[in-house]
């Protein structure tokens, strides 16, 4: 028997696939798990959705295509796009937070004798964090009330973990990831958009990234950080290999975004159309 996408539960083809017992069926196992968001990762992971899956309220995951298709040119495109696209977002300040971020800061902290941040930088990362994504007001407000010598004192300890190496080890990157986050309210996406203003090597933790790369539940940790370098390297190298041009992770990430934000900007047009009829 073939399984399709939607298929009803088949009690041992879907229980083998999913690495559960022959006698328990698919929908015994839903009622079994703990939360819904787990049967959802779980089945998706083995490449199976079932009917009672979505009955039960789990929508299918929608997969990047951009990080499926080998064509380089369709990356470069996506990439060479993002600018525009984020123009027609019209976010307040997003467009020059962007630019600093991606353009100027990283110039800045080339030029220091010693890798650091200022307070005032990691305000405007976590601005440029919130604004892409979900804002979060109070994430702005721990940087804008810490001290600066502490956040001076604890990135120049991060960025020294990493070393010299242009694209830092994983244990190196850990280390890193353990001491930004000891600043209040730091979480692992907030330092990585630190770390991408020391290497191209590091990109940025994003929501699109995060879905392209390791589908399933988001889980916004430094084990998982790890996980979405060594992806994003990987597919960086697949690029430069087949291009014969230079691509970096934070490179692949932003391709992401920009195939997100050209999703974002159809789904904005089409309700704009209905409203017109």
């Amino acid at each position: 028997m073939v399984m399709t996408p939607w298929a009803s539960c088949d009690r041992s083809q879907h229980a083998h696939r999913a690495g559960e017992p022959l006698a328990l069926s698919a929908c015994t196992a839903l009622t079994n798990l703990r939360s819904r968001a787990t049967f959802g990762e779980r089945f998706c992971r083995n490449g199976l959705w079932c009917q009672e899956a979505k009955q039960a309220g789990l929508s299918q995951p929608k997969m990047s295509s951009l990080w499926q298709t080998t064509t380089s040119a369709e990356w470069q495109a996506q990439l060479a796009s993002v600018e525009s696209k984020i123009q027609s977002l019209a976010k307040s300040g997003l467009l020059e937070v962007d630019r600093w971020c991606v353009q100027e800061l990283p110039s800045v902290m080339q030029a220091r004798e010693q890798l650091f941040l200022e307070k005032d930088e990691i305000v405007k990362l976590v601005e440029w964090k919130l604004t892409r994504g979900k804002w979060r007001p109070k994430l702005l407000d721990y940087a804008k009330h810490a001290s600066e010598e502490e956040v001076v004192s604890t990135t120049k300890k991060a960025f020294a973990c990493l070393g010299s190496a242009e694209a830092p080890a994983l244990q190196e990157v850990g280390e890193a990831l353990k001491e930004l986050t000891s600043l209040k309210g730091v979480g692992p996406a907030t330092a990585s958009a630190m770390l991408t203003a020391v290497s191209a090597s590091l990109p940025f933790m994003s929501d699109d990234a995060m879905a392209a790369a390791l589908p399933g539940r988001p889980e916004y940790t430094v084990k998982k950080y790890l996980h979405l370098v060594t992806a994003l390297r990987t597919k960086a190298e697949y690029l430069s290999n087949s291009s014969g041009e230079s691509w970096s992770a934070a490179q692949v990430e932003r391709a992401l975004w920009s195939e997100a934000l050209a999703i974002q900007l159809s789904k904005r047009e089409s309700k704009g159309t209905k409203r017109k009829r």
